[in-house]
């Protein structure tokens, strides 16, 4: 028979899966949050790119020392832009017309991924580019450009070398401190066209070498193929969003399963398998919650969380109880 697809072939991480006992803080593209969000729909314990999305590893590698030192941000680290106060380490979603608002939302994303950090089983990591942006007046690298004047910012591209040189010490440091943490690397598979198909290739190219070589030197260190993924097994534009760049639900759901086989633990893809009918019961919309049928789904739903919990004594379903509940 023929085969019609290229079906890339996952290998299982050779250390302690992801499971809902440990921690799991994820940093990188929008692709990192497809999968954090996953995560978190299935009641795993995830912080998920505190900063907002990141795109390069050098912003991504001063993000996680940030985490790890747990230093505060201060007011002269603010910048005043278009009426609101902005940082260029975080997301726009962190702009504020208010300075302490937005220093106090900073901050307290700080403390909780610096918790999520120290207590974490497991760290995702997704590259988008390697292309970066850095202010001229001090060279310092942006994770955010904030749509100031481009005229602000030195371009550069960022070899697999210069990442490599920069990583290793940091992920032998990390792994020495932390002997339980395994590091799954991935490659976004949404590509930067802006910077011209030849440059999205150049660009990602470094990224593949600088992970690879990484996961070869460091037994803790994964690599997960979404790029791979999305561009062989996945190579139909039917698999896109209406941009055809970002991956659309099918393609997320599709690279989630191949994820869950690879790095998380069977019990724990167990529970998602059981769990999928509360998740789908949460998504009903109810419109009449006087009648009947309604309080015997509801009441279905509450055994059905009571039954989970104790079987899975460790994950919090109170959110779900609380929800339930709520319908009555």
């Amino acid at each position: 028979m023929n085969n019609f697809r290229t079906e890339i072939k996952c290998r299982k991480i050779n250390g302690k899966a992801i499971s809902h006992e440990n921690h799991t803080l994820i940093l990188g593209s929008c692709f990192a949050e497809n999968i954090g969000n996953k995560l978190i729909e299935n009641l795993f314990k995830v912080c998920c790119n505190p900063f907002g999305v990141l795109y390069n590893p050098i912003s991504v590698l001063n993000t996680l020392k940030r985490i790890e030192s747990g230093r505060l941000y201060t007011i002269d680290e603010l910048f005043f832009f278009q009426e609101l106060w902005r940082s260029f380490d975080h997301h726009s979603s962190f702009a504020h017309p208010n300075q302490d608002t937005a220093l106090n939302k900073i901050n307290e994303n700080l403390q909780n991924s610096s918790i999520a950090f120290h207590n974490s089983g497991t760290i995702i990591i997704t590259f988008g580019t390697s292309f970066i942006y850095s202010l001229k007046k001090n060279g310092r690298t942006v994770a955010n450009c904030h749509k100031l004047p481009h005229q602000q910012f030195d371009r550069q591209l960022v070899t697999s070398e210069q990442v490599m040189q920069l990583y290793i010490p940091f992920f032998e440091k990390l792994l020495q401190t932390n002997p339980q943490l395994q590091i799954i690397l991935t490659i976004s598979p949404v590509r930067h066209l802006k910077e011209s198909s030849n440059e999205n290739q150049v660009s990602k190219s470094h990224l593949l070498i600088a992970v690879y070589e990484l996961a070869t030197r460091f037994s803790r260190i994964h690599y997960f193929p979404s790029y791979e993924i999305m561009m062989d097994d996945l190579r139909d534009y039917r698999f896109y969003k209406p941009d055809l760049v970002h991956p659309n639900d099918t393609a997320v759901n599709y690279i989630w399963n191949r994820f869950r086989e690879t790095c998380i633990s069977e019990e724990s893809n167990r529970f998602i398998e059981e769990y999928k009918q509360i998740f789908s019961a949460k998504m009903h919309r109810i419109q009449y919650p006087a009648l009947e049928s309604t309080k015997k789904f509801i009441s279905a739903q509450l055994n059905h969380l009571s039954a989970l919990t104790s079987k899975y004594p460790k994950i919090n379903f109170s959110s779900d109880i609380n929800y339930f509940k709520s319908l009555k």
